[in-house]
């Protein structure tokens, strides 16, 4: 799995780029909450909440990628996955990276 792209990093343009999707780290982080007792008291209440972080590597063209050479870009990206619904994060982590704000209007092609 990769997504094909045009991929600019500083002054170099890559036509035939290919973002790949290397290591998801899941974690939980924990929201403290006050919440309203019918007696007018708050008590602290803590939730976990799930986070989910992908690490993308940016390769100039396919060779580079399946020959897993150096890339010439890696970046980060947050994204939402429920673990209940027993989906597969890497198709998630994937939707997440086309939707990211720098790519809005670029065309990409899943490959």
């Amino acid at each position: 799995m990769a997504i094909k792209m045009n991929y600019e990093v500083g002054n170099d343009l890559y036509p035939d780029a290919y973002l790949k999707v290397q290591k998801i780290i899941g974690s939980s982080n924990t929201v403290e909450e006050y919440e309203l007792q019918p007696d007018n008291t708050e008590v602290l209440k803590l939730t976990s909440v799930p986070e989910h972080m992908a690490n993308i590597f940016v390769y100039p063209d396919e060779e580079a990628r399946r020959n897993n050479a150096r890339p010439v870009h890696y970046f980060g990206i947050e994204f939402d996955y429920c673990p209940i619904t027993g989906g597969n994060i890497y198709k998630d982590a994937y939707e997440a990276l086309k939707n990211v704000k720098r790519f809005q209007g670029e065309t990409m092609e899943d490959v």
